[in-house]
């Protein structure tokens, strides 16, 4: 079980961390909307032949297999596991930013180390997130290439479910730190 103290330090970042992910959604939308704005500029026969289409579609295929697996392998129990471990070797020697945090001083060591795991868990979310968003993309680079913005639609809903699908749990996985037998 988390301490109360660590719990109450870490909900401002997790809150971010939530944002972030909204942030995310956002722009995925954002460039579907552009898309499909330029789309309307076009005329219809404006379309053109792009014989690498298949390379766009390889592509974000290749970043939605890529982000799942890293999102299972970066929050596995062995990796949380690892980070526990140095976080707690590592947990009396914060940068100097976070020392100067309210309510850092008042973290026992044992929860200064899960501050550091979850900073972990946060840039494994962001690294997948990004992975994700980059389909969104892929889709208004051909959108653009081809002139035809019916190509954006299945990168955006691909990023969407991604996205949605990698909903932040952070606090989850530093449960599952706290159950293992690291506890020194």
């Amino acid at each position: 079980m988390l301490s109360e103290d660590l719990k109450r330090f870490l909900q401002s970042d997790f809150k971010k961390l939530k944002i972030i992910w909204i942030a995310f959604q956002a722009a995925a939308a954002i460039y579907y909307f552009v898309a499909r704005f330029m789309g309307m500029q076009w005329e219809l026969e404006g379309k053109t032949e792009f014989a690498y289409t298949w390379v766009f579609f390889v592509v974000a295929v290749l970043l939605a297999v890529a982000s799942i697996l890293y999102q299972k392998w970066s929050l596995s129990a062995a990796r949380i596991g690892i980070r526990t471990a140095q976080g707690l070797k590592s947990g009396a020697t914060a940068d100097v930013l976070l020392a100067k945090r309210q309510g850092y001083a008042e973290l026992d060591e044992y929860d200064r180390g899960m501050v550091a795991v979850f900073g972990y868990v946060q840039t494994s979310y962001i690294v997948t997130w990004s992975m994700q968003e980059a389909i969104a993309v892929l889709g208004l680079v051909m959108t653009i290439v081809t002139r035809d913005e019916s190509n954006m639609i299945i990168f955006s809903i691909t990023a969407f479910a991604l996205l949605f699908t990698s909903k932040p749990h952070a606090l989850k996985y530093l449960e599952r730190a706290v159950r293992m037998p690291l506890r020194a």
